[in-house]
């Protein structure tokens, strides 16, 4: 019985050490792929050390934000956001991986719900609060950019909803401006648009 104890605990020991072992040699090759820029093997690496840690994605979680990136960066969005949804679930305190999931939505209500989301978690994050004005300000640029590009009519309706919300942005960012010079500067260029003060 003790030689079954002992020999359990050696082969547990042996797994994880070669465990250990291939994890930082992927590691070190991912890296290395992302300095020659070659996204597509540096995923391929990344996906070994996610595979071998399947039970236990938790223990990868930074090599799952890093996937998410190059599949970002490498149009397989889809792919991004199911590795994005993995780290969320174990973390949902990184700032980051908000962001990273955020310019993976067009839908400008859905990010709003989003930066909502990551604020109850994170309520004093400048980056998501800095995001959320941006995204409640831009949700007027569609009515301008139809009328200039293509001749489709103004739709009033829709911009007497969300005007406000661009108003609401422009308030919260006015607000944010007096901690920094940087976030002074973009009030200036992203708040003075003259149909948000007009309408």
């Amino acid at each position: 019985m003790k030689k079954a104890i002992q020999f359990s605990l050696f082969f547990l020991i042996s797994t994880l050490s070669f465990a250990q072992s291939e994890y930082t040699i992927w590691r070190k090759e991912a890296i290395q792929y992302i300095e020659k820029n070659d996204a597509k093997n540096a995923i391929v690496s990344l996906s070994k050390i996610i595979t071998s840690f399947r039970k236990s994605p938790n223990a990868v979680l930074e090599e799952y934000l890093l996937r998410a990136k190059l599949y970002t960066a490498t149009s397989q969005y889809e792919n991004a956001v199911t590795d994005l949804n993995v780290y969320l679930s174990y973390d949902s305190s990184c700032a980051e991986a908000y962001l990273s999931k955020l310019i993976l939505i067009d839908n400008q209500q859905q990010k709003i719900a989003l930066l909502n989301s990551a604020l109850q978690r994170l309520p004093n994050e400048t980056e998501l609060l800095i995001q959320k004005c941006i995204v409640k300000i831009g949700i007027v640029s569609s009515y301008w950019e139809m009328q200039q590009n293509n001749g489709t009519a103004f739709n009033k309706r829709q911009a007497a909803i969300d005007i406000p919300i661009a108003k609401q942005g422009c308030s919260e960012l006015q607000q944010l401006a007096n901690q920094s010079t940087g976030i002074k500067e973009l009030y200036k260029k992203i708040c003075k648009i003259p149909e948000i003060n007009e309408f």
